[in-house]
């Protein structure tokens, strides 16, 4: 599977504002973070891949209890379709990793909110005539002069005064909420016990290659009024927890296929669309080849310093590819001494596909990690 770097889709070609581009998606390997399980990109000339180019014989081990995280580390290696798993007896094993995963980190907090009766409608009452009048009778019945008519005085400022009063009510009422986490970790000891070409290494406790530790993390926040939420719990949250750190293996352990972009200047010169071509197909020795004919025949062809910048351009794409960063950056420092410019920044045109311009800083950037 990993003997070839290949491309899909077709060649997009775009003429849009600034230079006229081809844009072509290429399957491209992406190495595993434990460098010593990674694919050699020297395997990538070999017409018929040698043993050192198949990957690794690896056994997982695992303490008793830890049996489901060690079968779910074994299924990352499976779909990586790069390294095999082994039994522990089978002589041709090469690299062995010890599992252990740690006590899961589980964490919870309820908490309540009050929230307390509250008015959510009012309306506006004023007094009426018929309440008046009793309020004015009730006043006549005081023998006292001086009281009977502050009393009256009051009765009718009242009538001339309205007031809102409330007529919906909020019950109150109170949130329950509870938040739960939990944190999973699995510590990875891998050692290599024989290498590509076969050769015993290390003691015998082996090389050590790394030792990963993977991640993962599950939470859930659930709430309610009246009543507290029912909770998820340690042990189902924290078997999440494992099974998303051990989805992360794969990219520790195994090469695996993605995706990119590659977006060149669309140039007439037959050599360099013929490079193209070869690069479409994961031919990349065979792109060398045209390139260095495109090289050859620019100034034949009229083409100007800043086309000729365009060829290196591509030249460092496919160096790229093949994992060779340093001859990268030489290609690109080639272009920039033709085309100084480069250095600027380009925005990506309104269609949505990145500029060749914009392409050069991603890849010197991508070359000097």
């Amino acid at each position: 599977m990993f003997a070839r770097i290949f491309a899909i889709g077709l060649v997009v070609l775009s003429v849009g504002c600034g230079t006229s581009r081809q844009v072509v998606t290429v399957s491209t390997i992406s190495q595993p973070h434990v460098a010593g399980l990674g694919f050699d990109s020297a395997c990538l000339s070999e017409a018929e891949p040698s043993a050192r180019c198949k990957g690794d014989r690896i056994v997982v081990r695992g303490d008793p209890g830890q049996e489901k995280v060690v079968r779910g580390i074994q299924n990352q290696i499976q779909q990586g379709k790069y390294h095999r798993v082994v039994d522990e007896s089978d002589p041709s094993l090469t690299v062995s990793i010890a599992v252990d995963a740690v006590v899961p980190e589980y964490r919870i907090q309820r908490t309540r909110q009050h929230f307390p009766k509250q008015c959510i409608e009012r309306e506006e009452q004023c007094w009426s005539s018929r309440e008046l009048n009793a309020c004015l009778q009730k006043a006549n019945q005081t023998r006292n002069q001086a009281a009977r008519d502050r009393m009256t005085v009051g009765c009718r400022q009242r009538h001339r005064r309205c007031r809102f009063v409330c007529v919906t009510y909020r019950k109150a009422y109170t949130n329950y909420k509870v938040d739960e986490v939990c944190n999973g970790s699995i510590r990875l000891d891998v050692r290599r016990f024989i290498d590509r070409d076969g050769d015993a290494v290390g003691s015998d406790s082996g090389l050590l290659l790394g030792s990963p530790t993977l991640q993962g993390t599950s939470s859930s926040s659930r709430s309610l009024r009246g009543t507290e939420p029912v909770v998820v719990g340690e042990a189902t949250l924290c078997g999440y927890a494992i099974s998303n750190a051990i989805k992360k293996a794969r990219e520790h352990l195994s090469p695996f296929e993605v995706d990119v972009q590659v977006v060149f200047a669309d140039l007439a010169l037959r050599p360099y669309q013929g490079a193209i071509n070869q690069i479409r197909f994961g031919r990349f020795n065979a792109a060398h080849r045209e390139l260095d004919e495109a090289f050859e025949s620019a100034e034949a062809a009229g083409l100007q310093p800043d086309d000729i910048a365009w060829i290196h351009h591509a030249k460092a794409t496919v160096h790229h590819l093949q994992g060779q960063d340093g001859a990268c950056l030489k290609q690109l420092e080639h272009a920039t001494r033709l085309r100084p410019d480069l250095l600027s920044d380009y925005a990506s045109p309104s269609q949505g596909y990145v500029t060749p311009e914009g392409h050069f800083k991603r890849l010197m950037n991508q070359c000097a990690r």
